[in-house]
């Protein structure tokens, strides 16, 4: 359980918050699915237990910290308000899992500035089962300015449809040194409110083989930097949706497939994109001077 030392929160001796920041820059919010009742959610020790309990009495900058406890969130939950942080606590031998029911949804995000940090995320359902949803509002963009990082992403029983679905295409979302694996798409837009996702970064993540398609978007002005694609159908595709991505930037990526379109790189339409300096595993071993042939 918590515990507190010197005005310091921890959960099993990792530290989580000092006791007197929330008066200064907001409130913490405590989750721990252990518990066998659920408290209010000022402090580890009276906890809530589930993620939705935390985020119904949130506000606009506020923390909610959820314990990994070695068992599953199993929740679909809406974040609607702006610059909420949700973070995992988690040790080397208790990741925070959180998953949802078949085809459905486990967190869906339309508010803006907010943050998620940690999670194991555990959708399931190859039709519409997904993790994140950046979700789209009529013409207005939701989502703005989200933050996902430190993330692994893997289905539990079918392979899920996606991992990050962003038919809104919300401007300038980070996505930071995640994993992706047994997903349908890591990253994807179908549609989109907004005729494109602006000002992305899309760095340091791990797309493994088991991604049947790693980052299907349509980018303009986006930065795709340092991550690693294994084989995989379509590994990075920054034309997206409508084929109408534009002036991205895609440097210091690890290429395990064949640098063509055929081999599953698609660059914009307009040809006005820069993807020097990536390394190639492909037919032709080396470094990336141009687009994809």
């Amino acid at each position: 359980m918590g515990t507190t030392q010197g005005g310091l929160y921890q959960w099993g001796g990792v530290p989580v918050a000092t006791a007197n920041e929330a008066s200064m820059f907001g409130n913490y919010w405590f989750v721990d699915n252990s518990r066998t009742a659920s408290g209010n959610g000022t402090a580890p020790s009276k906890a809530y237990t589930t993620i939705a309990a935390a985020v119904a009495v949130a506000s606009a900058g506020d923390t909610i910290f959820v314990r990994g406890t070695g068992t599953d969130y199993d929740e679909s939950v809406t974040l609607s308000l702006d610059s909420v942080t949700i973070k995992a606590i988690t040790t080397h031998r208790m990741m925070c899992g959180w998953t949802a029911d078949t085809d459905t949804t486990c967190l869906t995000i339309t508010g803006d500035g907010c943050t998620v940090d940690g999670f194991l995320f555990r959708p399931d359902g190859a039709t519409t089962g997904c993790a994140i949803n950046l979700s789209e509002t009529g013409v207005v963009e939701s989502g703005m300015n989200t933050t996902i990082q430190n993330c692994m992403f893997k289905s539990t029983g079918a392979t899920c449809a996606y991992a990050i679905l962003a038919n809104g295409c919300p401007s300038f979302v980070h996505v930071l040194n995640n994993t992706f694996t047994w997903v349908g798409y890591g990253i994807k837009n179908e549609s989109a409110s907004i005729k494109a996702a602006r000002g992305w970064e899309i760095k340091g993540n791990w797309f493994t083989d088991k991604c049947t398609n790693g980052i299907y978007l349509t980018c303009n002005r986006c930065l795709v930097a340092g991550n690693h694609f294994s084989t995989m159908t379509t590994a990075l595709n920054v034309a997206g949706y409508a084929a109408i991505g534009s002036f991205n930037e895609v440097h210091g990526n690890f290429f395990t497939g064949t640098y063509s379109e055929s081999g599953g790189y698609y660059a914009s339409a307009s040809n006005d994109d820069d993807w020097s300096g990536n390394w190639n595993m492909g037919v032709t071993y080396g470094v990336t001077q141009a687009l994809p042939a």
